[in-house]
């Protein structure tokens, strides 16, 4: 989906660039789905016992099996979270400004001008280094979380701004004794290293 735009970004080169890079994506994306569609309509499953051979199905279908897959996973560590009487904590992780080719408004419906602080030759670029900062700050974030109690529960989940730069939910379950550790070092963390990354949104119990 291609988002709103102001009327002068709509002519700027790094727009440009920007509705390039999605339609490449996009085309890659597609060739790849039909590639893997393609290979497993293929794949036949031998049952050992009755030698009945059957197909695996669509790789549409397949995908949708994983993901509802991902989503029971999910809804188990909920539950034994839960079980154990530990507190959910919300948190969003955001890349600085740097990372972020555009300004959007206020209630982010639109792009409205290119972002000057942006530190990146290319999109492309900046999206790659986001995804590895926000794996980067969160690895550091829970091993020091880590340290004040090893009964942990996580979930999280890397997703795309509409400008493609990833930002980084997770919900995570500790006892709730701990949670002002939590935000303690959540704050530290911020304080520490403001000029990489932001830390946001600290949680609000389950």
């Amino acid at each position: 989906m291609i988002p709103l735009v102001s009327k002068q970004l709509s002519k700027s080169k790094r727009y440009k660039e920007f509705l390039e890079l999605q339609a490449t994506c996009v085309k890659a994306s597609l060739q790849r789905e039909k590639q893997q569609n393609s290979y497993t309509k293929k794949l036949r499953v031998i049952n050992n016992n009755t030698g009945e051979i059957t197909g695996v199905g669509s790789y549409v279908k397949t995908l949708a099996k994983n993901n509802q897959a991902i989503m029971q996973k999910s809804s188990a560590i909920v539950d034994i979270a839960t079980n154990f009487g530990l507190t959910g904590i919300f948190i969003t992780i955001t890349n600085p400004s740097e990372y972020h080719p555009f300004f959007s408004s206020k209630n982010g419906d639109r792009f409205i001008r290119n972002n000057p602080r942006f530190n990146f030759e290319t999109i492309e670029e900046a999206i790659i280094a986001g995804y590895k900062n926000l794996n980067k700050i969160f690895r550091n974030f829970y091993k020091r979380v880590k340290e004040i109690s090893k009964h942990i529960y996580y979930i999280n989940s890397v997703e795309p701004h509409k400008s493609h730069i990833s930002h980084l939910h997770c919900l995570i379950f500790i006892d709730e004794k701990y949670i002002k550790d939590v935000k303690r070092i959540f704050k530290s963390h911020l304080q520490i290293s403001k000029k990489t990354h932001n830390l946001i949104y600290f949680c609000k119990k389950s």
